[in-house]
């Protein structure tokens, strides 16, 4: 044990109390609420090097509406960008996050939540908000086309085709790095089906 603490290892001693031989001392596993307790302390020590930084992060779908009861959107859960957020946290960041419509709940310690619906919503939140941060992580899925007219009574079935009439939605991740000062960070994701490489290197330079 000394030449781990030695070697710079943390420890958690054991505690004290009835143990499994029917004697008492110290030797029990520490209680879990205050292993937990001494992890948060660790990594929110004053040497973590996120600690009091600004982090904007994104999560979950967006729901582009195509009448008041329908809409085109997608499979994300939010986990990844829940997860994320929940683990710079952890670090003592200050997170601001930005979410889509997910069933998940939010994780805890963040800052700052805010709830949007479409891309257009998010793109607003994310530029309101980039200015003051140190980084911002995009992991949201957002829509990429949405509809150009918006009925606003619900769409009847007539005849046997639909056509609907798409716009596209504006690149958040290329709005923020158009504006991103010197000492910001930003992360984005690119989620592809063929030449994943080609195409996130694509979207990189973009």
């Amino acid at each position: 044990i000394c030449t781990l603490m030695a070697r710079g290892c943390k420890v958690i001693d054991p505690g004290t109390g009835e143990l499994a031989s029917g004697l008492w001392g110290k030797g029990r596993m520490e209680e879990p609420e205050n292993i937990i307790k001494k992890l948060k302390d660790f990594f929110t020590s004053p040497t973590s090097p996120l600690l009091g930084k600004n982090i904007l992060v994104t999560a979950g779908p967006t729901y582009e509406k195509i009448d008041p009861v329908r809409f085109i959107g997608n499979y994300s859960s939010g986990k990844m960008g829940f997860a994320i957020a929940n683990e710079l946290a952890a670090r003592g960041a200050r997170v601001h996050l930005v979410t889509g419509p997910v069933s998940i709940g939010i994780p805890a310690g963040m800052h700052e939540v805010t709830r949007v619906e479409s891309a257009a919503q998010m793109h607003q939140a994310c530029v309101d908000c980039f200015p003051q941060m140190n980084a911002a992580i995009m992991s949201a899925a957002v829509a990429d086309y949405t509809p150009a007219n918006v009925a606003e009574q619900k769409m009847k079935r007539a005849g046997d085709e639909l056509t609907l009439t798409m716009s596209p939605t504006r690149d958040i991740a290329a709005a923020l790095g158009q504006s991103k000062q010197a000492g910001q960070v930003l992360v984005g994701f690119a989620l592809e089906s063929h030449d994943a490489l080609t195409n996130a290197h694509r979207k990189l330079a973009n």
